[in-house]
């Protein structure tokens, strides 16, 4: 979502301003065209279950494609208040009564994201892909893309939940 109103400077002068109690970080980034894109879901973040190790290690990563990672993982977490992250596999991993889906750091032009049992989750074929007896994998080309399939990847983590409470 891109927004163009008065409080864009308000927003540019949080940014801006870091201590050691208080991270504006990931509120906003900027696009492949330079253009300023502020999360939704950011004044949010903090209130979600984000585990500190997987700050750490987005900032240590310095991925070409953070702000996409970034955006993904709120779209997760904002999911609902019992989904987990950390790092599992040398990646960010999302649990909810087992490991759900981690990302493929390895990917450079494209955000990757295995669900570990993407299989059982029969109405995710809209957004996940694969043939494998268990993982599925979700995948992600620019912020744009994953708006388009946020309300996809939402249906997936809830269908992964009811899954997981039936078994």
């Amino acid at each position: 979502m891109k927004y163009n109103n008065g409080i864009t400077t308000l927003l540019l002068f949080f940014l801006s301003y870091q201590d050691n109690e208080t991270s504006a970080k990931g509120l906003a980034t900027t696009d492949n065209k330079g253009l300023l894109i502020f999360s939704s879901l950011a004044p949010n973040l903090r209130a979600m279950n984000t585990n500190p190790k997987v700050d750490e290690y987005l900032e240590k990563k310095a991925h070409p494609m953070d702000a996409e990672i970034r955006r993904v993982r709120e779209i997760i977490l904002a999911t609902d208040p019992a989904m987990e992250e950390t790092i599992k596999w040398s990646s960010p991993t999302f649990m909810y009564k087992g490991n759900m889906a981690s990302f493929f750091m390895n990917a450079k032009k494209f955000v990757s994201l295995m669900f570990h049992k993407g299989a059982v989750l029969p109405n995710a074929s809209e957004l996940l892909s694969g043939d494998g007896k268990e993982g599925r994998v979700a995948r992600f080309e620019s912020l744009e893309d994953i708006e388009n399939k946020k309300e996809a990847l939402e249906s997936v983590v809830k269908e992964w939940m009811t899954y997981t409470a039936r078994t």
